[in-house]
């Protein structure tokens, strides 16, 4: 009797092990299972995460556009307007500026493109551009239509300054300036062909405006202002000024006007010498 009893107790105790083991492996299985349902939760969480990180791409930063970029552009918003002419460049004040645009179209009376520099792209037509501290008025093209051709020329305003009386200075290259002062101020006329060209300064501040003078006077030479039918003429101020309409240059073409301007008077006759023909 205890001889079969041993045995029958050893065969009990190895089926509770087997039993015991069957249910650790399950277990095992299971928490495999859950670890890596786990890991997997982990792993979409980072995807979704570093989804999240990436820059957006939705537009909100805008794109920064080249100089020939913007005065396409700006073409494109005048579309369906007579006469679309700008200049080729716009100078920037300083590097590292981004140029932008804000257009008027006022259809066969004509159009008025104003330009703004800015520390980051603006674009075209953009509401910032009615923001002081979100962009600077750099410069101005307008082309304005009048009734009559006399009308036209009157808004030029030709003047032969060898018969205003004014002292001759010579400019180089065979021109003749001649100066006015009084009032404070002083000015210094002379004219090129169709064109005439005046230089603003505070006689108080005793600021020099002939150098200016000689400064243009010598690159005309090198490059032409746009032949006025009949006539053109520019008002520069010899100071630096926060207007570009302190700086003009004004030409006829029949019963149109065009006005270019540019808070440097050096950049303002720079757009006008890479003016588009006019057909």
């Amino acid at each position: 009797m205890k001889k079969w009893r041993i045995p029958f107790l050893v065969v009990i105790f190895l089926l509770l092990a087997a039993c015991g083991n069957d249910n650790a492996d399950q277990k095992n299985k299971t928490g495999m299972h859950e670890n890596g349902k786990m890991q997997q939760d982990m792993n979409n969480l980072s995807g979704t995460m570093k989804e999240n990180e990436k820059p957006s791409s939705d537009g909100d930063e805008s794109e920064s556009l080249t100089e020939s970029q913007v005065l396409e552009a700006v073409k494109e918003q005048l579309k369906g307007t007579n006469q679309v002419y700008l200049p080729k460049t716009v100078p920037l004040t300083a590097k590292g500026k981004h140029l932008t645009a804000q257009t008027v179209n006022e259809g066969a009376n004509g159009y008025l493109v104003t330009f703004f520099e800015s520390n980051d792209p603006i674009p075209i037509n953009n509401e910032k551009l009615n923001e002081s501290d979100a962009a600077t008025k750099l410069a101005t093209v307008e082309r304005r239509h009048y009734d009559t051709e006399q009308a036209a020329k009157e808004a030029v305003g030709h003047v032969t300054y060898a018969n205003t009386g004014g002292k001759a200075t010579d400019l180089g290259y065979g021109l003749t300036g001649y100066q006015d002062a009084g009032a404070g101020q002083k000015y210094l006329g002379w004219n090129e062909g169709r064109w005439a060209l005046s230089i603003h300064a505070s006689n108080m501040e005793n600021t020099d405006y002939l150098s200016l003078a000689q400064n243009i006077v010598a690159k005309l030479e090198k490059e032409s202002l746009p032949i006025p039918n009949k006539y053109g003429r520019a008002a520069l101020e010899a100071v630096k000024s926060d207007d570009p309409a302190d700086n003009q240059l004004l030409f006829q073409e029949g019963q149109d006007v065009y006005t270019i301007s540019h808070l440097d008077p050096l950049s303002a006759v720079d757009m006008a010498t890479h003016f588009d023909k006019r057909k």
